[in-house]
């Protein structure tokens, strides 16, 4: 069987660039606020929504990464009632932050926030205030494993 020449002859045959993507769409300020209105009719209450320290939102960060977010709800309180303070993590065994983990899936993460809160203790002397570490630029902290500082859009 003889198959027809593709069109264009041989040279559409060979490799092309991909197209560019198309730009992101800017969401304009009443889209922006049909999503916040609808959110706040509708959005779920979760504990971690409602706090400012910035150890807790970092836990909550590490454990929403694919886990449910009620799943990952449920097990914040009480890893935070274990480990309430960057140092007490810091200070735990594997073994002990696993246990806490248990049911979250995903055990590397636990481990990586162990490193993160050993890292950001030890290079930063554990000062009196989460804020003070967790406020720095990407450029200052984004090297501390398990954590991750992207600031841009």
């Amino acid at each position: 069987m003889i198959l027809p020449e593709p069109r264009g002859g041989a040279a559409a045959s060979e490799p092309s660039e991909p197209p560019e993507p198309p730009e992101p769409l800017a969401a304009t300020p009443a889209l922006r606020d049909a999503i916040l209105a609808w959110f706040d009719d509708e959005g779920r209450p979760l504990a971690f929504r409602e706090t400012a320290d910035p150890w807790a939102i970092l836990v909550s960060e590490a454990m929403a990464q694919q886990t449910q977010a009620s799943r990952a709800a449920e097990a914040w309180g009480r890893f935070l009632a274990e480990f309430p303070t960057v140092h007490a993590l810091a200070g735990a065994t594997p073994a002990a932050v696993l246990r806490a983990w248990r049911g979250l899936g995903y055990n590397r993460r636990a481990l990586a926030l162990r490193q993160a809160a050993i890292a950001i203790v030890s290079e930063h002397g554990g000062p009196a205030s989460h804020g003070a570490i967790f406020a720095r630029t990407s450029g200052e902290n984004g090297s501390s494993p398990g954590t991750r500082c992207d600031r841009s859009p």
